[in-house]
């Protein structure tokens, strides 16, 4: 009975270490944002530093694939914000630098107000361009 008890709580050990690390990696987790492009050339993949579309400068990380799930390497990224009634975008242009394998941030990405925004990403890679909408109901002030 003495290995069965030593046995049994050394699983019981490594189970609760195993759901604390589970616990600790989702606490810090982001989740991505996915959307395929409108003719279906590219996926991308955009995880907002602060979780969130918020007013005020945003910055946020994107992963760009081809329709082969291969990484885009030398593509140029526009984004645009547009307040979704309106239809307007703001004076702030935000910037897309490359990070390499497909990674690029893209940083200075400025909401004036409250409400329904979207984020246009158009991706231009050799003769490729298309474009990722990402839609963003409820913008508020942090």
């Amino acid at each position: 009975m003495t290995n069965y008890r030593r046995l049994m709580s050394s699983y019981i050990i490594i189970f609760l270490c195993l759901v604390s690390l589970g616990s600790a990696m989702g606490a810090d987790a982001k989740e991505a944002l996915v959307q395929t492009s409108e003719n279906g050339l590219f996926k991308v993949e955009m995880t907002l530093q602060g979780e969130k579309l918020k007013m005020g400068r945003n910055t946020a990380d994107l992963f760009i694939l081809d329709k082969n799930g291969m990484a885009v390497k030398g593509a140029l990224i526009t984004i645009l914000p547009l307040i979704y009634r309106h239809g307007e975008s703001t004076a702030v242009r935000p910037r897309a630098t490359e990070k390499g394998d497909g990674r690029y941030v893209a940083e200075n990405i400025y909401i004036e107000m409250e409400g329904h925004w979207e984020l246009k990403i158009k991706i231009r890679k050799d003769p490729l361009e298309d474009t990722a909408t990402f839609d963003f109901p409820e913008v508020k002030r942090e």
